[in-house]
């Protein structure tokens, strides 16, 4: 089960999903088919390496 993502006042949705990976450890930015996930997963991954960012991207699957 992924933990429901909360909002301040001041915070939108897309600021909450970049700060929870900071405050939590890990966070969910989406759902997507495998060919997806792999593809997007590979670009995240690569423009980290390139700008010296330790960022992991990683690919689970789904709950069911």
């Amino acid at each position: 089960m992924v933990d429901q993502i909360t909002t301040t006042d001041t915070e939108s949705i897309p600021e909450a999903i970049v700060a929870e990976p900071h405050h939590k450890g890990r966070g969910v930015c989406g759902i997507f088919t495998r060919e997806i996930a792999e593809t997007r997963v590979a670009q995240v991954n690569q423009v980290a390496r390139q700008n010296d960012h330790p960022l992991l991207c990683v690919m689970e699957p789904a709950a069911q």
